[in-house]
């Protein structure tokens, strides 16, 4: 029971039904370092921007039919150095029911680092919001910001749906 946080079971022959009920899921925990990582870990290689304002593109491609769930609590979490990237939005942003790809405003500052983003999407078929799948990404993307880069970084991710 998806937007309910529980799981329920039920015995067709007698019609009993048992409920597990799941708390604490309103948010994903933040991913700790890559060796702890769980899903998917998507090295790019070292980008170039300018500094000021710009945008991050989460060019993340869903299976076919696919769609982020609108009812449940998808995000991304960037990280790195402070002095290279402010967001608009705050370093966690929810994209519950986000289109992809999608944009996320930013400033490059000056320096060089690295960007971690940190992805959690909980997607479902278009026709059916019933069984939603997991994908966690995060994408290391080493930057500099110098006055011969663009204003825009692409972070490019396919999901492959699980087989069941």
């Amino acid at each position: 029971d998806t937007n309910n946080h529980v799981i329920r079971k039920v015995d067709r022959r007698t019609g009993d039904t048992t409920t597990l009920v799941l708390h604490g899921i309103e948010k994903f925990d933040k991913p700790g370092n890559s060796d702890d990582f769980p899903g998917t870990v998507v090295s790019l290689e070292p980008a170039q921007v300018a500094p000021g304002e710009g945008v991050i593109t989460l060019a993340i491609e869903l299976p076919p039919e696919h769609k982020v769930n609108e009812n449940a609590p998808s995000s991304v979490a960037f990280d790195g150095e402070t002095s290279l990237v402010d967001f608009a939005g705050g370093n966690e942003q929810l994209i519950t029911g986000a289109k992809l790809p999608l944009d996320v405003d930013v400033t490059f500052g000056d320096g060089t680092g690295t960007l971690i983003a940190d992805v959690t999407l909980l997607y479902c078929r278009e026709d059916s919001e019933g069984l939603c799948v997991i994908e966690q990404v995060r994408f290391v993307q080493p930057l500099e910001v110098t006055s011969v880069g663009s204003n825009a970084i692409v972070l490019p991710h396919e999901v492959v749906l699980p087989s069941f």
